[in-house]
Parts: C-alpha cells; structure tokens; sequence
C-alpha cells in the first residue's frame, strides 16, 4: 500500500493499520494456531466479495473460488464470513450485518468469530483497497474507501468509548461529529435533534436564547435523553459521538459517565 498512500493523514491511518495488525497477531498468536489445529481453517471461496454473490431465479449462486491455488482459497471460516461483511458494509449495506451474523451464528456455533472479525475485515479491505489502486495504477476513490474502513476498524479494540464534541454554536461542532462518525463507525447523538424530538418539531426552529426549546429546562432533558441514548450505545457495546455545546462542566461529566455495567 504504501507506494499509493502520499496524503499526510492516510499515511497515519497506515501506521496505525500496521500497528493494529501487528499488535493483534501477537497478542492473538496461540488463538491462531488453535484454530487451524481445530479445523477451522478450511477450503473454502477465499474471494468472497459481493461481486461473487448472484441473486439467480434457481437461487442465490456464489461464483468465480480462487481454484487457481488451494492455499488461497484455503483460510479460517472467520476469515471467509469477513471478507463478505466488509464489502458489504463498504457498499452502504451495513444494515445487513447483524442479521447475516445472527443467522450464520445459528447455523455454525463459533463464540470467536467476534473477536476475529475486526482483524480479518480489516486484511480484507486493504486487499480491496490494493486492487483497486493496482486497477487504475494510483490511488482513486474506490480504494480510498476501503481502506477508510480499514483505518476505521483499528478502532474496534477501544470500544465501547464515548466522544464528546462542546463548543459554542455555529463552531462546527455538527460537520466534526459527522465526520469522526464515518470514519469511526459510530453513531452521533445531536443535542438539535433530540431537543426537537423531544419538541415535536422538525426543521429549523428560531427562538431567543434560554427561551422556548432552548429553555433551561429544555436543555436538561435534551441532555438526559442524550446520556440515555449513549447509555444504551455503550451496552451494546459500541460507544457513541455526543454532539452539543456542553457549556457547563457539569453537563459534560454528566454525559461522559454513561459507563458499560459489569
């Protein structure tokens, strides 16, 4: 990758990439050679992109296996599930990861896969990332993509962890939650949506300050319901990005102590 990579941050996101890799290999080692020696390294697709996957009328057709060479086809069935969760979740289908786990998990009984899957999708999405820049011969927005996601998964060791985003309004507090929320995978919780949720109202809404749903009151429990909904973020085991202005420090520590319960 790194004849392509020249912009300054994706050069950071590499660094952090290999150190993610190499910190998970080694920490993961004795997992890796259990595996194998279980029987969960098999012969397998070992190209399983959503490229490979045909919806035909006789049913849903997987095509084009790496049967050039059997050690490439031949990896963890973890690896194998990865490959396919990650393009889809590259291509906008994100949504379709918990049921596609939650039915896999019910036919294969496999309690590491978790743990496994942060790893192997993120192998996974720099070899999309490499072909894609090998295709064209320079970086262009097809690998960037992916290796985006790539970045995004060294990530996944730190969760759940919340992110606070304060400031006065109108200092691009909104455009920077946004964007850590891409590129973490996280969700953003915005202290304008839950006030006007809480309101009943939608659009733009102008009123005095401390006044109407602005009031004092109303930026209590537009706080609250924010700490509720990170609280349920961090239980599932995600973390979230909180976005508000957050004037008072007692307004922050409340928000950022929604905490995992043990």
């Amino acid at each position: 990758m790194e004849p392509f990579v020249r912009d300054s941050a994706d050069c950071e996101r590499l660094q952090a990439i290999k150190s993610f890799g190499a910190r998970f290999l080694r920490d993961h080692r004795g997992l890796f050679v259990r595996r194998a020696i279980e029987g969960w390294v098999r012969d397998v697709h070992g190209d399983l992109h959503a490229e490979h996957v045909c919806f035909a009328p006789e049913g849903i057709q997987i095509f084009d296996c790496i049967e050039f060479s059997p050690t490439l086809r031949r990896c963890d069935l973890a690896s194998e599930i990865a490959f396919l969760l990650m393009d889809l979740s590259v291509r906008g289908g994100e949504t379709l990861r918990k049921p596609f786990v939650t039915r896999y998990c019910e036919l294969m009984t496999d309690p590491e896969l978790l743990s496994l899957l942060p790893f192997y999708e993120c192998y996974w999405a720099l070899v999309r990332a490499k072909v894609h820049a090998l295709r064209l011969h320079k970086w262009n927005e097809d690998a960037s993509r992916y290796f985006r996601y790539a970045a995004r998964l060294t990530w996944q060791p730190f969760q759940p962890f919340l992110v606070l985003i304060c400031g006065l309004s109108g200092s691009g507090k909104s455009t920077l939650a946004r964007e850590l929320g891409e590129r973490l995978g996280m969700a953003v919780i915005n202290s304008d949506v839950v006030r006007k949720a809480i309101a009943g109202k939608s659009g733009y809404d102008i009123a005095p300050l401390n006044e109407g749903i602005y009031s004092p009151t109303m930026t209590a429990k537009t706080y609250a319901r924010m700490a509720r909904q990170a609280e349920r973020q961090i239980l599932l085991g995600q973390g979230a990005i909180l976005d508000a202005t957050f004037i008072r420090k007692a307004q922050r520590r409340k928000n950022g102590s929604a905490r995992r319960e043990t």
